[in-house]
């Protein structure tokens, strides 16, 4: 539905703005009229990326924030630091936000690393003023964050999950787009970036606290690295970041096959054992990893020991056979052996009971039940808009007030292009919606009337009048996985 904007750079840009424009274009990381929140600290990597994006805005046409966030560990340096991003803020014309944060205290409180507090404290503050941004004023798409990681952060990421005994999923490293973070520099080394600096003649400020061995990446970065080009005769870290392209491109693979063997395996909440033995041992895993996450709502918990434990254990359990996992979980064997479910030990506790959650409009709404995230935007209504099983667009009025929620008794629906509405449970029927399955679906609603059943229907009493009468303007809304 949205295509980045195509022109290229002026041909006098320099040669590291047009190879990032080019890398934005092929990962489709920036468009026309959406916000974009890019964290600077002031030093080499994000003053950088706050001078490209500087420029790439005014060919592609985004808006532009910077955003600083002093972690109150530095001092006077640390107030330096702002006052010379507020500086660069000044020069350049952008808008700068900033906050300060007891990231020491955050770091006690959470009982985490300082720099896992930093990192927290840091998406935290970006995360709000993108919140702010997508609803103080109608945008095509919600704010992203922009993040300076390049190559050789990239290498020191893979070298981490290897020394962690990571798999492929881990092994891919850091991804041009996670949700809201996209990173245009991940294309480029540090020597790159510094150089792009040099030849402007801009200086930037260095934090000494990346010299510190306390945090684990320094340690990669100024000891395991260097000993490592050491023993090679040359740096790796290109090397490593093509390593991580190729094991991404073999993960998306993987992911897709994954997704065909559980479409075999996985039915109404059960595993079908003999069609799981029959898969290759990676499959197996992954597809074990697929249906915990389903049954539990979750990925967390289920380490790489407890997979092979049930790979081990599923081949010879008997029918009525147990196996307990992490949370009170446990695998059961029903029937002949064939069927095996994913149930709770605590029987005796209630199902927890499931709130509904206000759709923002336009911004991202996160449905932690079902792992998945609905994105609303503004766009502007014409006869090229693509509906599909992810995606469908309303009246902006129409709309207000919605929630995200499970069905619920007393829920009607009017499905587009039918005449009349019905009870959602009778919609469901005529849709073949096994019972076991309608109440993990995800139900959009204003009161008791279903707005949208994302994959089935879309209500008519919400959608926007072919004629526009209703307005040009309409909120698109697309159904994504959690990142």
């Amino acid at each position: 539905m949205f295509r980045p904007n195509r022109r290229r750079p002026d041909r006098l840009m320099d040669h590291l703005v047009e190879k990032v424009s080019d890398y934005c274009l092929r990962h489709q990381l920036l468009f026309k009229e959406q916000p974009v929140v890019v964290g600077v600290s002031g030093g080499a990597d994000s003053l950088a990326l706050l001078q490209v994006l500087s420029v790439l805005q005014k060919s592609i046409g985004f808006e532009l924030v910077a955003a600083h966030l002093n972690h109150g560990l530095r001092g006077d340096t640390a107030d330096q630091d702002q006052a010379f991003v507020a500086d660069w803020c000044d020069r350049l014309g952008l808008r700068f936000e900033y906050r300060t944060t007891d990231v020491r205290n955050l770091s006690r409180e959470q009982g985490i690393s300082l720099e896992d507090a930093g990192r927290t404290a840091r998406l935290d503050f970006f995360q709000t003023i993108c919140d702010e941004l997508d609803f103080g004023q109608a945008h095509r798409m919600p704010a992203s964050i922009a993040l300076a990681h390049h190559i050789n952060d990239q290498a020191e990421t893979l070298v981490m999950h290897l020394g962690r005994g990571s798999g492929l999923d881990g092994l891919v490293g850091i991804q041009p787009r996670n949700g809201r973070l996209i990173r245009p520099f991940l294309d480029l080394s540090r020597f790159e970036i510094e150089d792009y600096l040099t030849r402007l003649k801009i200086a930037w400020q260095s934090d000494e606290t990346n010299l510190e061995p306390f945090a684990l990446r320094n340690r990669i970065r100024h000891q395991v690295l260097p000993a490592w080009q050491g023993a090679l005769g040359y740096d790796p870290a290109m090397l490593l970041g093509r390593c991580a392209k190729i094991l991404g491109e073999d993960k998306q693979l993987l992911d897709q096959l994954t997704a065909d063997a559980a479409a075999d395996c996985l039915q109404n909440n059960r595993l079908l054992c003999a069609q799981w033995l029959l898969l290759h041992p990676a499959l197996q895993s992954r597809v074990i990893r697929q249906y915990w996450r389903l049954a539990t709502g979750s990925p967390k918990d289920l380490s790489f020991a407890h997979v092979r434990l049930i790979r081990e254990w599923l081949p010879t359990a008997k029918p009525g056979g147990q196996l307990c996992l992490p949370g009170a979980w446990r695998l059961i064997v029903r029937e002949d052996g064939a069927i095996l479910e994913l149930d709770t030990g605590r029987e005796a506790l209630p199902e927890p009971v499931i709130q509904p959650i206000s759709l923002r409009v336009p911004g991202i709404t996160i449905i932690p039940w079902k792992m998945c995230q609905i994105h609303t935007y503004f766009i502007e209504y014409d006869d090229n808009i693509v509906y599909n099983n992810t995606t469908a667009c309303f009246d902006p009025a129409r709309i207000r007030d919605c929630v995200v929620r499970k069905r619920q008794p007393g829920d009607r629906i009017h499905p587009a292009g039918r005449t009349g509405g019905k009870r959602l449970k009778k919609f469901m029927n005529e849709q073949g919606i096994p019972p076991e399955q309608r109440d993990s679906l995800l139900v959009v609603a204003k009161g008791s009337e279903v707005v949208w059943l994302p994959g089935f229907a879309v209500g008519a009493d919400f959608t926007p009048d072919p004629d526009g009468s209703t307005g040009r303007r309409v909120v698109c809304m697309t159904a994504l996985p959690l990142d």
